[in-house]
């Protein structure tokens, strides 16, 4: 199944901490869900368990991409998409967060950033 997600244009990925039972405690591991295929009836999903977030793992599993990955703005994916291996898409949710939490910079610019960004979610909802 990974096979036919990486062989689509289009893949979505995101990662999501997950309690582990470990002895003497609970230890935080992380669930990777992977969504791609060549058509949306029903897109594949593999759900890929790491006891970490290490860049390597999103190396691992993205070593044979290389067309539209989108993703949130975590930085193993930012550092992929800056050495060409795909074409970046990150979620404009997280990086609407990175303006509106933003204390340094210029505040009109800022403004007018978070205007566009509304305006794209208004676009999306009419679609």
């Amino acid at each position: 199944m990974l096979k036919k997600i990486l062989e689509s244009g289009n893949v979505f990925i995101d990662e999501t901490p997950v309690s582990v039972q470990d002895v003497g405690g609970v230890k935080t591991g992380y669930m990777w869900v992977i969504v791609g295929g060549e058509l949306a009836n029903p897109a594949y999903r593999i759900y890929n368990f790491c006891m970490n977030r290490c860049y390597d793992n999103v190396v691992k599993i993205l070593k044979l991409y290389d067309q539209v990955l989108h993703s949130d703005k975590y930085g193993a994916y930012e550092n992929l998409a800056a050495k060409k291996q795909f074409k970046w898409c990150p979620c404009w949710a997280h990086i609407r967060r990175k303006f509106f939490e933003a204390e340094a910079g210029d505040p009109q610019f800022r403004k007018w950033v978070l205007r566009k960004i509304r305006y794209l979610f208004m676009l999306e909802k009419v679609a």
